[in-house]
């Protein structure tokens, strides 16, 4: 779960039903997340 914006007062959670195991469903939301905040930025 991340906190962003002004104050940190939202909160964006990420789930996955990834059959390929949990190392597999990390990476592949951790690529997802990458794509929607190229940089780290959001």
């Amino acid at each position: 779960m991340w906190r962003f914006g002004p104050d940190r007062r939202y909160v964006m959670a990420i789930s996955s039903l990834d059959p390929t195991g949990d190392a597999a469903a990390r990476a592949n939301i951790t690529q997802a997340v990458k794509t929607m905040f190229p940089g780290g930025k959001i």
